[in-house]
């Protein structure tokens, strides 16, 4: 290249350096805008998924809440069931035990009261009755 040449080319470049600083600077930042977008997008995308994944296991912990809610509340119940036929079955068998004991009582007291009699008897019947003359 002569001497003309390179100074046209500096003399270009001069007049011209802004211009293609611009354009680099643009192309620069034209290219980090779209790197910066799609980290942008991505984060977003990886955002909403996230979110979702968020809801999907909140929905299921409510769920399983919700079930072991249930699961308490019908155990309560049959709690409260059996402890109520239990009450019941033992009111059962205290109203037949006092039933027994009255009839054990009557009993005793119908053999005491034999008993009573058998020994009132017993001197009569072991004397001899005295014989009558006609």
């Amino acid at each position: 290249m002569n001497g003309q040449q390179k100074r046209k080319l500096h003399d270009f470049l001069r007049r011209n350096s802004a211009r293609i600083e611009k354009t680099v600077i643009e192309m620069v930042t034209d290219a980090l805008d779209k790197q910066l977008n799609e980290l942008v997008k991505e984060e977003a995308e990886d955002r909403d998924w996230e979110e979702q994944e968020i809801a999907t296991l909140e929905k299921e912990r409510d769920e399983a809440l919700e079930m072991a809610a249930q699961a308490e509340k019908a155990a309560a119940e049959a709690r409260g069931k059996h402890e109520r036929k239990v009450d019941l079955m033992k009111k059962q068998f205290d109203n037949r035990l006092a039933i027994k004991e009255a009839k054990i009582a009557s009993l005793e007291s119908r053999l005491a009261n034999i008993n009573a009699l058998l020994r009132e008897d017993l001197p009569v019947a072991q004397t001899v009755a005295p014989k009558y003359e006609s």
